[in-house]
């Protein structure tokens, strides 16, 4: 999140303290807590951090599982006991920066403690905070060292090496000496790369899995060498000392092994679906090497279709003799243990006869050194026609069309056919885009929120009809910043605060805390002049003693959160594809003349305006954003974004100026939620920017 400050934190904070000091008087029918809290290292390995007074931010939890209470320094709570209601609490205690699934240097130690309030006493909170993560580093043998120009270990908690949750322990920039935390999955994968002295690169084939992985773990992946020629590329053991938690896992590496074994492949797509028309007489053939020598070739599947036909789910062939599954159409020839190549699959015969449809078969390859290749292929079978209809993509207001030739020759004649769902009458695109056998083509002028029907065509005849509903075309609410509603000193940029309308809110109730700021307010100085017209103006103030940021966004101001910042939610339900966001901006930037870390050094520099659009399809249908524990969407990674657009401005205008900012898909899903921001400076979030740069936004239109 970029530019968006809530204003008057201090103060909100102080407010909160002199209320809970003036509560102290007489007990009367409610009760107390205090506070008890350490932080335990003494089975970890990291004793020696150093910190000597920790502090930790506390969360009191009602049975209902709503915070009643929330402090960033937990002697607020510890000198001034938190007076509440009779009940069953729970009081959480975490100190450490919060990075994520994965982050260097940054342990979290976190603990709970639940605790009956009664009338007219005092209760403790007693919490012990322990490390809430696994944490891993690596060391390298001398051998290891000399053997290698660079040396690099790739770790994750997910199944897949996801860069959100990887962390990457490299000898060229010397994080791999460095400290990894995680988040405790119960698992982590890793991958070696390693660089010889002839600078020539493995591709990760040294890599392994950790099950069981618990928090306060420390896992220690320790790379050495074997020169056993024929030994296996990797020999995984763990050596425990639970009185520590230290997990030894010892990775070998071994620089005698042969190649990892490969597919050669006849008839079949090198990546993706392999289509094939029915009753194909073209030869489909897998071809092995195996340097290293076979050891276990396991072809599996999960589709009943071929288990009728005698294919087991499961079937090892090496050794096999199952006349079924040649009877299918599977052969083999060369497939022995041992066998180094002369290796074959054949399975042209069960191709051709296999009806219209889609299936999907994995092989597993291993050598006598346990180098596993996986192999994963699709294959679908499609009518024996000159072309067939494969899929569409459809937007707001046109589509894209994809279809396949058959024939050995591009039959003439070819294109698409499509029409709306119901009509009589097809309309004819024969300007196509050729990928081999592939082609597509894109159809403009459509209806949103519509069913169409499509298909692929020749001179002979046409192929299979496929529908399609095309994708909403909706602007948002007050887009025109023209509709505001004052609700006691805070503005917003709604019609007023009902669900049907409040879509749009700012920082102005962080600023508003004490007095009325309004960093973010209408003004009558339009882009677009008329009757009722108004337009958003953001200004960067100081107000007490912080910078607030003027700020607009899609989503609600959620609450300030002690000192250092608030939480807000970003986004709108939304499930349109624009293709970009056009508008008029006005910038009148000062110099910056307040900086925190990190950007001190930006100090005299001329501030900058932000304007940004996320598509997205979060679970929840908003980010959470929390600007107290840095917690920020990030743009570049988060695997939730759909599309992503932004501009940056440190210039002024000297009046409005029109903007497009093009949105740039990631892939073609359906977005859930929108989000647009716009901050007269970029880095309030840091408390940063120059007091008095103004940004006037108005006009905002969505184009498809």
């Amino acid at each position: 999140m970029k530019g968006i400050r809530t204003g008057m934190i201090f103060l909100a904070w102080l407010l909160l303290s002199l209320l809970h000091g003036c509560e102290k008087e007489g007990l009367g029918n409610t009760g107390y807590i205090m506070l008890n809290i350490s932080k335990d290292e003494s089975v970890e390995v990291i004793t020696t951090r150093a910190e000597s007074e920790p502090v930790f931010s506390i969360e009191v939890v009602n049975a209902g599982g709503v915070t009643v209470a929330s402090y960033d320094d937990h002697r607020e709570l510890a000198e001034n006991p938190l007076r509440l209601q009779p009940g069953i609490y729970t009081v959480k205690g975490s100190t450490g920066e919060k990075g994520g699934d994965a982050v260097f240097g940054k342990p979290v130690y976190a603990g709970e403690d639940q605790v009956t309030v009664e009338a007219g006493k005092v209760s403790s909170a007693n919490i012990v905070c322990t490390l809430s993560q696994v944490m891993v580093t690596v060391e390298s043998s001398e051998e290891v060292d000399a053997s290698f120009k660079e040396i690099v270990v790739t770790v994750t908690n997910r199944d897949n090496f996801n860069t959100a949750s990887n962390l990457i322990f490299s000898s060229a920039d010397g994080t791999i000496d460095n400290e990894g935390y995680f988040a405790c999955t119960g698992l982590l994968n890793y991958k070696v790369y390693l660089v010889n002295q002839d600078d020539e690169i493995s591709d990760g084939e040294v890599a392994g899995t950790l099950d069981n992985v618990k928090a306060r773990d420390h896992y220690i992946l320790k790379l050495s060498l074997s020169g056993d020629s024929d030994g296996s590329a990797v020999f995984p053991g763990v050596d425990v000392d639970e009185s520590t938690n230290d997990k030894n896992y010892d990775i070998v590496i071994n620089l005698n092994k042969k190649a990892k074994p490969s597919f050669g492949l006849t008839g079949f797509a090198s990546e993706g679906v392999t289509r094939v028309a029915k009753g194909t007489a073209a030869e489909y053939r897998m071809d092995l090497t195996v340097k290293g020598g076979l050891e276990s070739l396991l072809l599996k599947h999960k589709d009943n279709r071929l288990s009728e036909l005698g294919i087991p789910e499961s079937v090892e062939l090496v050794g096999c003799t199952d006349q079924n599954i040649a009877n299918a159409g599977i052969t083999w020839s060369g497939i022995a243990e041992g066998a180094t190549d002369g290796a074959a699959i054949d399975f042209t015969a069960l191709f051709s006869k296999l009806d219209v449809g889609s299936y999907a078969f994995e092989i597993d390859l291993l050598d006598k050194q346990y180098q596993l290749v996986k192999r994963e292929f699709a294959i679908e079978i499609i009518p024996d026609v000159e072309t067939t209809s494969l899929e569409a993509d459809p937007w707001g207001r046109h589509a894209f069309l994809y279809g396949i030739y058959n024939t050995a020759q591009q039959p003439s004649g070819m294109g698409f056919e499509y029409k709306k769902s119901g009509d009589a009458s097809w309309t004819k695109v024969t300007d196509i885009t050729l990928d081999g056998k592939n082609y597509s083509a894109k159809i403009t002028g459509l209806d949103p929120r519509t069913e169409y029907v499509f298909r692929t065509v020749s001179d002979k005849e046409p192929s299979n009809e496929i529908s399609f509903v095309t994708l909403g075309a909706d602007q948002i609410e007050n887009m025109s910043f023209d509709s505001w509603y004052k609700n006691g000193k805070h503005y917003y940029p709604d019609a007023d605060l009902s669900p049907e309308h409040f879509w749009w809110d700012s920082g102005n109730e962080g600023a508003n805390t004490v007095g009325e700021e309004n960093p973010t307010s209408p003004t009558d100085s339009v882009a677009v002049s008329g009757e009722g017209k108004w337009a958003a103006k953001l200004e960067t103030k100081y107000v007490i003693i912080k910078l607030a940021a003027g700020s607009l966004f899609l989503g609600d101001f959620g609450k300030v959160q002690g000192l250092s910042g608030a939480s807000l939610n970003f986004g709108r339900p939304y499930d349109c594809k624009p293709l970009s966001l056009k508008g008029y901006y006005s910038y009148a930037p000062v110099a910056i003349d307040r900086a925190e870390a990190p950007y001190e050094n930006m100090e005299g520099q001329m501030d900058i305006c932000n304007i940004y659009v996320v598509l997205a399809d979060w679970p929840s249908g908003y980010f959470a954003v929390n600007t107290s524990t840095g917690t920020f969407i990030d743009f570049d990674n988060d695997p939730n974004i759909i599309a992503y657009g932004s501009l940056e401005d440190n210039t002024n205008t000297g009046g409005y100026k029109q903007f497009e900012i093009e949105l740039e898909y990631r892939n073609n899903r359906q977005p859930t939620c929108c989000v647009i921001v716009c901050a007269a400076s970029k880095y309030g979030d840091y408390f940063t920017g120059g007091v008095g740069s103004v940004l006037l936004v108005d006009e905002f239109e969505f184009t498809f």
